[in-house]
């Protein structure tokens, strides 16, 4: 099966399976688009792949949890160097007084 077949009989498919691993709709396009492209870059090799929906399946689910883990990590990391509210001393309160 060719490419353009495959992306056809596989793209809506892979669209409703993408709702079931994302919430937001351009994640899901962009985890479609990457799993279409690491299918066409093993295709390019000459790998051969027996089961493709199997294979199209694995793949999309391996990047959606890669893209989640980031997004945690981002996520995190945010919240890890987020800048804590800065109380006056008690020096700058009694300058601030006397002006």
């Amino acid at each position: 099966m060719s490419f353009n077949e495959t992306y056809y009989k596989y793209h809506p498919e892979l669209i409703k399976y993408g709702r079931q691993l994302c919430a937001v709709k351009i994640d899901i396009d962009d985890l479609v688009q990457e799993t279409f492209l690491k299918y066409h870059i093993e295709l390019s090799k000459n790998v051969v792949i027996e089961n493709t929906r199997a294979w199209l399946y694995k793949v999309m689910l391996n990047l959606a949890i890669t893209q989640n883990n980031k997004k945690n990590l981002h996520d995190t990391k945010i919240k890890q160097y987020k800048r804590p509210d800065i109380e006056i001393g008690i020096d700058e309160k009694f300058a601030k007084k006397e002006r």
